[in-house]
């Protein structure tokens, strides 16, 4: 497990690829013991569902093949004008593969959507128009672009391109190490889109300077941006056996928000409203069945902090639905804290409590004794230039009365 600081007085944690869930300690524990640990659930949601978005043809195929490789995870595939009433929180990942124009409302939803720990994999293609891709992309209200850049025109080599640059350090290709490269030494681009204005982090790039893979964090979710179709006429990434690999990481590993709830808060089991009833594990192991009589999403409010376990059953087979609850932040905010609890905390410790009441007369007496503080410096500092001046006048004196001896 990786704990990295960032400028945003944040911390990012990696998780290894097989933890789904776990308590983080802090090293050096402070008396106040409520913050002290925190229980963290990497995927929250527990789907495991792909929403593909395109239209028929090889590049969508190569993304389905891509999730298809995978038993743990399954496809839906709809066009553009399919997902209105889609719900995108349902999906563990959405694979946008040179799709139409998009709706306002529509981007809305998708940016909502990684704003709150999806992921959104975009390959560009023959039907993206830039001006159109800039635009349909952009936010007015925040002034950015959801998007990793922003492209440019679409570049036809003369010459095939090939990789050079891989961010082995990123947990996509970390656990291949310089090995990458001889997975991909044969793979060849004929073309992609150029880009400008940047605000993502370049993963992939070819040896002509072409960028082919962007990522972006947006919130708690992640964009990846290919900047190519996967179709054989752009390249032949997508025929390659790391293609596959790469999309199942994106998915199975990078995708999903590390999310935790709080105690006393509500939590909706999500996909529940066709279930007659759920199976709920609180931390210590206690199983308790709430029975769902009016077809709505079945809720519960934590009592302890820890690991909550929801069990169901419903249209899409057995369900699972698993959060890490923590003690609100606030519970360590001293102001929360009562004067008695706070003696116990620091029983080892001399403290002198003040009633409310004297607070007033001891700024009083402690604003006296500053002042007069104050007085005195400035006494000692005149008596001090007084000393000084004396001393040269009586050096000066001497001085002359040697001089008119001599004379």
């Amino acid at each position: 497990m990786l704990l990295q600081g960032s400028k945003k007085n944040e911390i990012e944690i990696n998780l290894e690829k097989d933890c789904q869930q776990g308590k983080i300690e802090l090293l050096y524990p402070d008396v106040l013991k409520t913050d002290n640990s925190f229980y963290i659930q990497k995927e929250p949601s527990g789907q495991k569902k792909v929403l593909i978005v395109g239209t028929e043809d090889p590049s969508v195929f190569y993304a389905q093949s891509s999730v298809d490789s995978s038993d743990m995870i399954s496809a839906d595939i709809k066009k553009i004008n399919e997902i209105t009433d889609v719900y995108p929180k349902n999906y563990r990942t959405m694979i946008m593969v040179n799709p139409q124009r998009i709706e306002i409302h529509i981007r809305q939803k998708i940016y909502n959507y990684i704003l709150n720990g999806g992921t959104l994999i975009y390959f560009a293609g023959e039907r993206i128009a830039p001006e159109d891709f800039n635009s349909d992309w952009f936010l007015a209200k925040e002034n950015m672009c959801i998007m990793p850049s922003k492209i440019v025109k679409k570049a036809n080599f003369s010459k095939q391109a090939q990789i050079a640059y891989i961010a082995t350090g990123h947990p996509l290709f970390s656990e291949f190490g310089d090995r990458i490269f001889d997975y991909l030494k044969t793979t060849r681009f004929n073309s992609c889109f150029s880009t400008k204005d940047i605000t993502g982090d370049i993963l992939i790039k070819l040896d002509n300077g072409y960028p082919i893979l962007i990522e972006k964090k947006l919130g708690r979710g992640r964009i990846f941006l290919f900047t190519f179709s996967p179709e054989q006429t752009w390249t032949n990434f997508q025929r390659k056996p790391f293609f596959p690999v790469m999309i199942n990481l994106m998915i199975e590993y990078l995708s999903g928000s590390t999310s935790t709830a709080s105690t006393g808060s509500t939590i909706v089991i999500n996909g529940s409203e066709t279930s007659k009833s759920v199976s709920l594990t609180n931390p210590d192991g206690k199983i308790k069945i709430i029975k769902n009589e009016n077809n709505k999403p079945v809720g519960y409010v934590p009592d302890i902090p820890g690991i909550w376990v929801a069990e169901f059953s419903n249209e899409n087979g057995a369900q699972k639905q698993i959060v890490a609850v923590n003690i609100p932040y606030t519970e360590g905010d001293p102001s929360k804290i009562s004067k008695n609890e706070i003696r116990e905390i620091f029983k080892k410790i001399h403290l002198n409590f003040i009633p409310k009441n004297n607070t007033e007369k001891i700024l009083s007496a402690e604003s006296s004794g500053k002042d007069l503080m104050i007085l005195l410096l400035w006494i000692s500092l005149f008596l001090l230039l007084a000393e000084l001046i004396l001393s040269n006048v009586f050096v000066f004196i001497r001085e002359k009365g040697i001089k008119n001896g001599h004379g």
